[in-house]
C-alpha cells in the first residue's frame, strides 16, 4: 500500500490500488486452501458413492432380520393357540 491515506489508523475506506493490493493479497491467500476444500469435498463425495451401497445392503439386510422376528413370533403365537386348543 503506497499510498498515506490508507495507512491511516481511522481510515473509513481504502484507494483503489490499495483495494486491489489487498483482494490480490487476500486471492493468494485463500487459493491454497480452496483446492484443499475443493479436494477434500470430492473425497467426501466419493466415499458418500461408495458407502450408498453398502448402507443400502444393511439397510436391506435389517428388513429381512425384522420380518423373520416377525415370523418366528408369529409362528411361536401359532403354535401356543393351537397347543391351547388341543388341550
Amino acid at each position: 500500500m503506497d499510498c498515506h491515506y490508507c495507512h491511516t489508523p481511522s481510515r473509513k475506506f481504502y484507494c483503489c490500488r490499495c483495494l486491489n493490493e489487498k483482494l490480490q493479497n487476500h486471492h493468494i491467500d485463500i487459493d491454497p486452501v480452496a483446492a484443499d476444500r475443493d479436494r477434500l469435498i470430492n473425497q467426501a463425495a466419493e466415499y458418500t458413492t461408495q458407502t450408498e451401497a453398502i448402507r443400502i445392503v444393511i439397510a436391506e439386510r435389517n428388513r429381512c432380520r425384522a420380518r423373520i422376528k416377525d415370523a418366528q413370533n408369529e409362528k411361536h403365537r401359532i403354535l401356543k393357540e393351537s397347543d391351547a386348543g388341543n388341550e
